[in-house]
């Protein structure tokens, strides 16, 4: 009992060290001119979080998560056929509903830039 409350204690103490050295070594820095300006990806880091947001990229982003998910779900059918011909009916389905969903977004003008 007295070797788990020294083992404790000792943990408490550790812990209670380190919080101290964390707020001995951190201090407020004034910001410097260089960390103002924006780094690698352009934006400001003090600027209005509230930033407009084009729809466009959401929209291409969803239209790679479907095609990346029909990649994932036919290439263990490949591995899975052992019908060969009711794989190519599963695939040219999948492909064709994909293929529609494809033309419909360039048809309503969803992948249109100059909007």
């Amino acid at each position: 009992m007295l070797n788990l409350l020294m083992w404790f204690m000792l943990v408490i103490f550790v812990i209670v060290l380190l919080l101290v050295i964390s707020v001995l070594v951190s201090h407020a820095m004034e910001p410097e001119l260089d960390q103002n300006e924006p780094f690698e990806c352009g934006f400001s880091n003090v600027s209005d979080m509230h930033m407009p947001f084009c729809i466009h990229f959401f929209v291409i982003s969803l239209l790679f998560l479907v095609f990346d998910m029909e990649l994932v779900v036919s290439l263990p059918l490949i591995l899975m056929s052992v019908n060969m011909v009711s794989w190519l009916v599963v695939w040219l389905l999948y492909s064709f509903i994909l293929f529609v969903g494809i033309i419909m977004e360039i048809m309503w003008g969803s992948l249109d830039w100059d909007k």
